[in-house]
C-alpha cells in the first residue's frame, strides 16, 4: 500500500512548487495529498 505525504496547499504552493523540489519529487516518486485547511478538501492528490 503506497503511503502519501499530506501538505497543506500553501505549503505545496510556496515550497513544493519550486522546480528543484518538483525533480526531487518525481526522481523519489513522492507521493502528495495536498488539502485546503480552511475548507479540509483535498485539492490535488499526486501519484
Amino acid at each position: 500500500m503506497p503511503t502519501y505525504l499530506a501538505v497543506d496547499a500553501e505549503t505545496y504552493n510556496d515550497f513544493f512548487t519550486l522546480p528543484f523540489l518538483q525533480l526531487q519529487i518525481q526522481e523519489f516518486q513522492l507521493k502528495l495529498l495536498v488539502y485546503d485547511t480552511e475548507t479540509e478538501e483535498i485539492v490535488r492528490w499526486i501519484s
